[in-house]
């Protein structure tokens, strides 16, 4: 079987502020567990928009993205 990890994610731009929520596009890359990180086995990039509540501390929102990121992977990544 087939399985995924989260390889890296990173922000691309500046940070959309709302009333509520605020929001910032992140690149997100997959790859398979136990291979190495090198060119030839990374999946491509894919840049989504993480959403967050102005709540949060920096630490935390840094936090959730990449827990958003991990979600994000296992969704569109299943095992196979």
């Amino acid at each position: 079987m087939i399985q995924f990890e989260l390889k890296d994610v990173y922000t691309v731009g500046g940070v959309i502020v709302g009333e509520t929520t605020s929001t910032q596009r992140v690149n997100i890359r997959a790859g398979v567990i136990g291979l190495p990180d090198e060119d030839k086995y990374k999946l491509p990039e894919f840049t989504e928009i993480y959403e967050f509540s102005n709540n949060l501390s920096i630490t935390e929102a840094k936090d959730g993205m990449v827990t958003f990121a991990a979600e994000w992977v296992a969704i569109n990544y299943p095992s196979i």
